[in-house]
């Protein structure tokens, strides 16, 4: 994936000058990812890079990827068609225009309950682990159900 333009074409002096949102900037991105699939398991994962060039002061960098895997351990049928336990594995940075750069790892747990149909209901607990942010304890649960279409 590429991704190229302007990201805002005009200082807005309403923001403080510690936000990048002040400053005019042109935004660049590229990334991949890939996914392996045997019959019973599935390893996916992505890596992106962005960079922010903001006109009068320093560029803006951030990056990240993840690495999730699943494996199908257990087929049947009924409502629920099968069940994927999964572990995955996020990390970013990023660069903040005064202070420490920012940075963030989580690690989820979960598992993908396949419905009939063609639907799933995805259920993950993730553990985050941030430097610097400010009192930041976001640890959670996500519950998505999405049909498959």
């Amino acid at each position: 994936s590429v991704m190229d333009g302007t990201l805002r074409d005009k200082e807005d002096l309403d923001r403080p000058l510690n936000e990048a949102q002040r400053f005019p900037a042109n935004f660049s991105a590229w990334g991949f990812d890939a996914t392996y699939r045997n019959l019973d398991w599935e390893l996916r994962g992505y890596w992106i890079s962005s960079k922010e060039e903001l006109v009068g002061v320093t560029d803006l960098e951030r990056e990240g990827w993840m690495v999730e895997a699943s494996v199908v351990a257990w087929e049947g049928e009924g409502v629920v068609t099968s069940i994927e336990p999964k572990i995955r594995l996020d990390h970013s940075r990023q660069d903040v225009l005064l202070g420490s750069d920012r940075e963030t790892e989580v690690l989820a747990l979960g598992a993908d309950f396949w419905l009939i149909g063609g639907a799933v209901l995805r259920v993950d607990y993730f553990f985050h682990d941030e430097t610097g942010f400010e009192n930041l304890d976001r640890n959670g649960i996500a519950v998505r159900l999405s049909a498959i279409f």
